[in-house]
């Protein structure tokens, strides 16, 4: 019996246990099949095909799997993904195989595509990362299922529509991150109200408009709200008071009115309020800034704010950036401000105050940015601000304030720029400023200082730029050794002696409106010289004019005393006019002109024209006679070359690569399309000739450029001529504008090239209509197109070619806005052999830095010239501000972002956004100020053809110092 109730037992156990039993031999297959299909799915991607050899997807990198081997994170991090827009759709990726997903981190993959509906399956996702890709389209309204998300970033695409309203289910959100897309419509109210874990909430650089909504305040978690960049409008909700956790704050350039509200100043953990650029009026409430003790950063300019600057923003202990300015706030600087230890920048300007300038701004020792200028500010400069030892830029410009430059201003070793201009300043400039030896810019002009300009000014080293003009300076010192200095106005001052030796190594001298006399001295004695621009004129100077003078950019003689008993027809070229007043001779502007007269003497009878009738009777028949000869001479040399350098003016309607030598057809072609030319067809003007637009008989538009018949006088010319016309006609690429043919004649001589539509990239970046049309790609395939030029001209021709003149001035766009690399008026041939000295030439701005101290051209200055046009063409502007300051700490911290040409979108694609890091990235390279470790343009080529930047930081926090490092320019020049 026992034993019938041990068996019965033991079946009633078995039948028990027989499904798990079951499910346990069923669920391996089961994970298998799952598993399976995240392999297969993982693959069809593309995106790991480098890892079809490993059968564990578990080991791939940028997959991570749980312990049954399911996939609950991908971070892809830069995989090397092929550059095939197939592959770079998101939709690739099929993210329902993974059920089990709970980290998707796409970062800076360039995917294109829109947002798959799909993603919404992932309901145990608590972590999407989508930022800095191509991504299109609206967020889709089934995204409110993944409602265990705690992170959300979609930034840097160009996502549009609005925000939906489904957003405000995801209860455990803690970080939304929307920012610099193309949305549009309002924020939603009800929405955001619901998410109260929220910290971190970033919809700025988009196209939001409407009011701020007042349910922003229930958000009591939450610590930064960037809202900046959009188009809202209306007041600032006082509700915003009421998020007491807020840290950071940011609301500058959108259309707010209304004044600041006082509940801001509930927000006791507030470190950045940034309120510029809207249209915010009233006063700034002095209790509201009393409890703001944790403010680091605080920026209301660019409004209509009025009244005073409270005295509490004194109590700000913590404040390291104060910026006030471009408002119309009136009365006194507070002297409480000087009570501020941290701060370093400290911007006033273009108010209504008044009074002196409090001493107590002397104790900011770590103030490094102080600017004052534009508004009323009357009396001396503090003798105190000799304390402000960390100071670099200092602006006081535009005032009225008295007395003189205080000698204690010598302490301020680490300044670079310095304006005291505009204002009522006298006595002479202390020799104790010189002390200051990292000065660039120096402006003191429109003051009453008086005295000698002192010798010791060659102390600062770097000085760049000078200008001293509307003073009272009597003494001219010989002082223009600086090796960098570039620029210098002296004008309008009451100097007298002579002009010191050492012009020729300024490339912009004015020196008008003085007392100077004697002799002006040789520039061609100058091996060196790079004098471009020259002012002389107002002045007593004698003496010779030379020759040399007309290879001048600009130059302006006129009102002196010269001795024109001279030949000076015989001494200056045929395009300058003998008129009544002046000696002005323009080479940029549309048309050359040269003017030149003595004035303060008396009109006499040419003594030459006393001889007039023998030499009509004698030597004329002689000039006569040899004109005979040589025409004959002439007539049988150009039969003989049109047989060696036979060819046709057209064929097909098209040009022939080398014209007759004597160009008789295509300068009579040349001559009815142009009218002569006539200056009506002229498109531009440079230092070797004029550029002319013509319409050929076959329909045909080329661009010619007319050669300044000066160079024919060289003896030397007819080689160089052919032998440089040889170089440029041997030249084939894409990106290097076409050499049609040229023209010799005894009339005119000048080169033809293909006709390019838009004009130069100079003209297109400061023309505010056309920039639009150069968006982020278009400008990044210009850069690459320049350097596929450069590349093919110092790696492809033999000998290299090495153009000296890279500047956006000479990067021609077709009407495909593509890049063509064009005028080699400086360009030369390198001979391995031969040392490859040559005068220094370039455009200033350009030129490497070592051209300042030797004459050794290489490809490397090209690679710097072209880091200074790839920085130009991102920026909209020339860098030259930015290059002058990379060494200082104050540069390197800027942003990337705030760099770029303000009058474009920050870039919202991924590729854009890795596209510009990397040609940032590559300029800095090509500036380094040693030649040998700029990288050569093959490898800029190869970088930007193959590289993948090793960032893995949102774009819009990128610093420029982080794409300076070594590690970083190294992978430039590996």
């Amino acid at each position: 019996m026992a034993n019938c109730v041990c068996s019965l037992l033991i079946m009633v156990l078995y039948v028990m246990l027989l499904p798990s039993i079951i499910v346990t031999s069923i669920a391996p297959s089961s994970n298998y099949t799952s598993t399976n299909e995240e392999h297969q799915a993982l693959l069809q991607s593309g995106w790991w095909y480098a890892y079809q050899n490993i059968s564990d997807h578990c080991y791939w990198d940028g997959v991570f799997c749980n312990e049954a081997g399911s996939v609950t994170q991908i971070y892809p991090d830069y995989l090397n993904i092929p550059p095939l827009e197939e592959l770079r759709r998101i939709q690739k990726l099929n993210v329902s195989a993974f059920p089990n997903l709970v980290y998707l981190d796409l970062n800076g993959m360039a995917l294109t595509g829109t947002i798959p509906k799909e993603i919404s399956t992932l309901t145990k996702l608590t972590y999407l990362v989508l930022s800095n890709n191509c991504l299109q389209g609206s967020i889709p309204v089934e995204i409110w299922n993944l409602t265990q998300l705690v992170e959300l970033y979609l930034d840097n695409n160009s996502l549009t529509g609005s925000i939906p309203s489904t957003l405000g289910r995801l209860k455990n959100l803690v970080f939304l991150i929307l920012d610099s897309n193309h949305i549009q419509g309002e924020l939603m109210p009800k929405a955001f109200s619901n998410l109260t874990q929220l910290k971190h909430l970033d919809v700025s650089r988009n196209s939001l408009s409407g009011v701020i909504p007042s349910t922003l305040g229930e958000l009591k978690n939450l610590v930064k709200l960037y809202l900046q960049s959009n188009q809202f409008e209306g007041h600032l909700p006082i509700e915003v008071g009421n998020l007491t956790q807020l840290q950071e704050l940011i609301l500058s350039n959108n259309s707010l009115t209304g004044s600041i509200s006082s509940s801001l100043g509930q927000l006791q953990n507030l470190t950045m309020l940034l309120l510029d650029s809207n249209h915010i009026e009233g006063k700034l409430m002095p209790k509201m800034f009393s409890n703001l003790t944790q403010l680091e950063q605080l920026d209301v300019s660019g409004n209509s704010l009025s009244g005073v600057i409270p005295c509490t923003l004194g109590q700000l202990n913590n404040l390291g950036h104060l910026s006030l300015h471009s408002n119309k706030f009136e009365g006194t600087i507070p002297s409480t401000l000087g009570q501020l230890k941290n701060l370093e920048h400290l911007s006033l300007h273009s108010n209504k105050l008044e009074g002196t300038i409090p001493s107590t701004l002397g104790q900011l020792g770590n103030l490094t940015n102080l600017s004052l200028s534009s508004n009323q500010i009357t009396g001396p400069i503090p003798v105190e601000f000799g304390n402000l030892t960390s100071l670099k830029i200092l602006s006081l410009s535009n005032n009225l304030l008295t007395g003189s430059i205080p000698p204690t201003m010598g302490r301020l070793k680490v300044m670079i720029n310095l304006f005291l201009d505009s204002n009522q300043i006298t006595g002479p400039i202390p020799i104790e400023l010189w002390n200051s030896t990292g000065l660039i810019l120096l402006n003191l002009s429109h003051n009453f200082l008086s005295g000698s300009i002192p010798s010791e000014i060659a102390q600062a080293y770097y000085l760049y730029d000078v200008d001293l003009s509307h003073n009272n300076f009597t003494i001219l010192s010989p002082f223009l050794k600086c090796p960098y200095i570039q620029k210098v106005d002296l004008s309008y001052n009451l100097l007298n002696g002579s002009i010191p030796s050492q012009i020729s190594c300024i490339h912009n001298l004015n020196l008008s409106h003085n007392f100077l006399k004697g002799e002006i001295p040789h520039i061609s004695s100058e091996a060196n010289s790079i004098l471009d621009s020259l002012d002389l004129s107002y002045n007593n100077l004698t003496g010779k004019l030379h020759r040399e003078f007309a290879t001048l950019s600009y130059i302006n003689l006129s009102y002196n005393s010269f001795d024109f008993s001279q030949d000076l027809e015989s001494e200056f070229p045929d395009y300058c006019y003998f008129g009544e007043d002046s000696l002005i001779s323009y080479h940029m502007p549309n048309f050359t002109s040269c003017y030149l007269t003595h004035i303060n003497s008396v009109h006499q009878t040419n003594p030459r024209t006393k001889k007039g009738k023998p030499f009509m009777l004698i030597v004329l028949p002689i000039i006569c006679f040899i004109l005979v000869v040589l025409l004959s001479a002439l007539y049988f040399r150009r039969c003989v070359f049109q047989t060696k350098f036979e060819g046709k003016s057209t064929k097909n309607g098209n040009l022939f690569s080398i014209w007759n030598y004597d160009g008789k057809i295509a300068f009579e072609d040349i001559i009815e399309a142009t009218e002569d030319f006539h200056i009506k067809y002229c498109i531009g003007t440079g230092a070797y000739g004029s550029v002319y637009r013509a319409q050929l008989p076959s329909g045909k538009i080329v661009a010619l450029k007319k050669l300044h018949q000066m160079e024919s006088q060289n003896p030397s010319f007819n080689k160089s001529f052919h032998n440089e016309v040889k170089m440029l006609t041997q030249i084939r690429h894409r990106n290097i504008v076409k050499l049609h043919g040229f023209c010799l004649h005894n009339r005119c001589m000048f080169l033809v090239y293909q006709y390019m539509e838009r004009g130069s990239l100079f003209y297109a970046l400061n023309n505010d209509e056309e920039v639009q049309e150069l968006n982020w790609s278009k400008r990044v395939n210009i850069i690459k197109g320049m350097a596929h030029a450069l590349s093919y001209m110092h790696h492809y021709c033999t000998p290299p070619i090495v153009h000296r003149d890279v500047t956006s001035s000479n990067v021609l766009l077709n009407s495909q806005l593509e890049a063509f690399v064009s005028d080699f008026g400086t360009a030369r041939l390198l001979d391995p052999d031969s040392s490859n000295q040559t005068l220094v030439a370039g455009t200033y701005g350009y030129i490497a830095p070592e051209l300042a101290y030797t004459m050794n051209v290489t490809e490397k200055c090209d690679v710097y010239s072209f880091g200074v046009v790839t920085l130009e063409t991102l920026m909209g502007r020339h860098p030259g501000e930015l290059i002058s300051s990379l060494s200082n700490s104050t540069a390197q911290n800027m942003l990337l972002k705030d760099i770029l040409d303000a009058r474009l979108p920050l870039p919202n694609f991924g590729k854009d956004t890795h596209d510009i890091m990397l040609a940032v990235t590559i300029a800095l390279a090509c500036l380094c100020l040693k030649p040998k470790f700029r990288p050569s343009m093959q490898q800029v080529v190869g970088q930007f053809s193959n590289f993948k930047l090793p960032l893995s930081l949102p774009f819009h926090e990128i610093l420029i110092h982080q794409l300076m490092t070594p590690d970083m320019l190294s992978f430039i020049q590996v």
